[in-house]
């Protein structure tokens, strides 16, 4: 289904092992989101990883900084994987209702 369009291995994995260094010293959690993996979509502006918005124009966008939901969960902790595409969801539920109706 193709449905994540980059995958940010390197910066998942220095999340988790952030993560990982302070759950291992004790420390306490940034937040109750703290370790957690997630998977963005593709219209969130995230820092150093290619973001189209589902457009072709996009195709090689990088951007320079994060917008404020990548930068909260960041900050909460969150090990953010990028991202899923912008018509996954919609082809998701395509294959629902095909399904459930044939």
């Amino acid at each position: 289904m193709h449905a994540i369009t980059t995958a940010n291995e390197e910066g998942a994995l220095k999340a988790a092992g952030e993560f990982d260094k302070r759950h291992a010293a004790g420390e306490e959690a940034l937040s109750p989101l703290d370790g957690v993996p997630m998977t963005l979509k593709d219209v969130l502006i995230t820092e150093g990883v290619r973001t189209t918005c589902g457009s072709r124009q996009l195709y090689n966008f990088v951007p320079p900084f994060n917008g404020t939901v990548p930068a909260r969960l960041a900050a909460a902790g969150a090990v953010l994987q990028k991202s899923l595409a912008s018509g996954a969801v919609w082809w998701q539920r395509m294959q629902l209702v095909l399904v459930s109706t044939y």
